[in-house]
């Protein structure tokens, strides 16, 4: 290709590339080619459709991947794997690495998003092998650690009781449009705000459940005499089943029960909850309860209950063994959550490889030389005693490890302290690694271990704002080529298509022909623009000249004599296209 048509596929490219990167749909590609046109950007007519953008999209994804399979080259990693359903009823597993670079950084990228027919063992490690299999990772030599989150096989198994109300009572008002628009008028005529029900059970549970449950508060008047209404069995346009349904939402949701464990719920805001659990018999029932303001009002007889002007039922309980279970509630929710974060981080507390490893964070190091001189090698040892079979299969020396971590720490502390931990062990990889070229082993181990899935899970967020509810059929390959370009892709200004182009010219099964004519109905449409083009600048042309005449009437090259009552121009001073139109 020459100059010309290579700079014009590269234009092609970079709306491809920003498409992608917006999370933005293939069809709106012809239109971003026809707004650059109608800036008299020169793009032709060849490879400006869907599918084109989808090929561009996909060469971009495999330059990505394949630089990615070089920088992971030789490098020791750790993987990460989760699976979800979408709403396609598909079952998508993502892996993904975590490595150091060459450049020193600490990196967590993608290998692949796939389709798994079964979520069981075997087809998880299948997908994950074949991760490791296309970018040539050796699993046997390379591989330190693999976490995975298995939340997936706990549906169900502790599933609390606020959560499963909020998530029925969101999808009440999400599968029907009616109800809520129903939900809106039995607001107004309340004279109250009412909020549209998110959902409880999000990616970021505590935000989620919180937005929940303030928005149930709202609503909580207008939710029930909505519901009553749906469940009074007079409306024709709702069946015996539906009814009985709304029945038992309104049997649960119209209790002491629910609006006090509510009210407990928005109260244990996740940081109070961990400050508060070191310290948790210093606190009576009714301090731990002070943030859970509930205004219940017991009416004079004693005989119900009021919540916002709503009769609540105390089901088997009295109102006042309700009460006294409320005051205890948040102390038994604390003990929870300690116990939960007890067996959850157990091993970082227990594991001795785990605590050897933080012998790297300068933070921990002492500060006196013959202390220092001595600090880190029981831990030291421990690492290479468990990394045994790993350092020696990349021709670590385990001699000289704990000599060079002596001569390190202090090449540290009388040279480095100004610089914090990532921009320390980013200036040792690289320009000291000849200096601790073993050492440096274990160092790697450590900063590419896994402590958190946060990636995981927004891959999974990206995964669901790129599919939407129009792109349910797009295959593995091109949501996996989505999701890199729109998470691990440069911004697009700074996006360099040329190498990608000429990848592109010299790939594929045939010969690439930029400059090929248009046929078929795309020739017909390039003619009908390519005369529209022609006309509007004969007439910028004719507007233009600087004889006033032809503008209101005159001579024409014949030297016939025309006016505007004659009807304009004859039509060969406009030109052929003038003629044809």
């Amino acid at each position: 290709m020459d100059d010309a048509t290579t700079g014009r596929i590269c234009k092609l490219f970079d709306i491809a590339y920003s498409l992608a990167y917006m999370k933005r749909p293939f069809s709106q590609f012809p239109m971003a080619i026809n707004v650059e046109k109608k800036h008299e950007v020169d793009l032709g007519h060849s490879y400006a459709n869907p599918m084109a953008c989808a090929s561009f999209t996909l060469e971009i994804d495999s330059c990505m991947r394949d630089e990615l399979k070089q920088d992971l080259s030789g490098q020791y990693f750790c993987l990460s794997f989760d699976g979800s359903t979408d709403k396609a009823a598909h079952e998508k597993e993502v892996v993904t690495v975590r490595f150091v670079s060459n450049q020193g950084t600490i990196e967590e990228r993608i290998l692949s998003v796939q389709h798994i027919t079964f979520a069981d063992a075997a087809s998880i490690t299948e997908c994950i092998r074949a991760s490791c299999g296309r970018y040539d990772l050796d699993i046997a030599k390379n591989l330190v650690a693999a976490s995975a989150d298995g939340a997936s096989v706990n549906f169900g198994a502790i599933n609390g009781v606020i959560d499963k109300h909020l998530m029925r009572v969101y999808y009440f008002y999400e599968k029907s449009k009616k109800r809520f628009r129903e939900l809106k008028m039995v607001g107004d005529r309340m004279n109250g705000k009412v909020v549209k029900p998110p959902r409880a059970c999000g990616t970021r549970w505590v935000a989620h459940r919180l937005a929940t449950l303030k928005a149930m508060e709202t609503n909580y008047p207008a939710i029930i005499m909505h519901m009553e209404d749906q469940a009074s069995g007079e409306r024709r346009d709702i069946n015996s089943t539906e009814v009985e349904r709304v029945k038992g939402y309104l049997n649960k949701i119209k209790t002491v029960q629910f609006v006090y464990h509510s009210a407990i719920y928005r109260s244990l805001e996740v940081e109070a909850a961990l400050a508060q659990i070191s310290t948790l018999k210093n606190f009576s029932d009714e301090e731990m309860t002070t943030g859970a303001d509930v205004a219940i009002e017991d009416t004079a007889d004693g005989t119900t209950v009021k919540y916002q002007g709503v009769v609540l039922s105390t089901g088997k309980s009295s109102f006042q063994q309700a009460t006294s279970a409320f005051l205890k509630a948040p102390r038994s929710a604390l003990g929870s959550i300690h116990e939960c974060l007890g067996n959850r981080f157990k091993d970082f507390v227990e594991s001795e490889v785990l605590g050897a490893m933080s012998i790297i964070d300068p933070a921990n190091w002492p500060h006196e030389r013959e202390i220092l001189h001595a600090y880190g090698q029981e831990e030291m040892q421990v690492l290479l005693d468990h990394f045994d079979q790993l350092l020696v299969a990349n021709e670590c020396d385990i001699k000289s490890v704990l000599p060079e971590w002596q001569k390190l720490t202090l090449d540290v502390r009388r040279n480095h302290t100004q610089l914090q931990y990532d921009n320390l062990w980013q200036h040792i990889l690289t320009e000291k690694a000849d200096r601790y070229s073993n050492v440096i082993h274990v160092i790697k181990i450590i900063l590419c271990i896994p402590i958190k899935s946060a990636h995981v899970e927004r891959i999974f967020s990206a995964v669901k704002r790129i599919l939407g509810d129009r792109r349910l059929t797009l295959n593995a390959a091109t949501m996996e080529a989505l999701v890199r370009i729109s998470m691990e892709g440069v911004d697009p200004v700074n996006f360099n298509p040329l190498p990608v182009v000429k990848r592109w010219r010299v790939s594929g099964c045939y010969i690439r022909r930029p400059n090929i004519k248009p046929y078929g109905p795309r020739k017909e449409h390039a003619n009908t623009t390519k005369d529209t083009n022609d006309l509007g600048a004969d007439i910028v042309d004719l507007e233009s000249d600087d004889d006033s005449s032809l503008l209101v009437g005159g001579e024409c090259d014949s030297g016939e004599e025309w006016s505007d009552d004659d009807g304009g121009p004859p039509a060969h001073v406009l030109g052929e296209a003038s003629s044809e139109e």
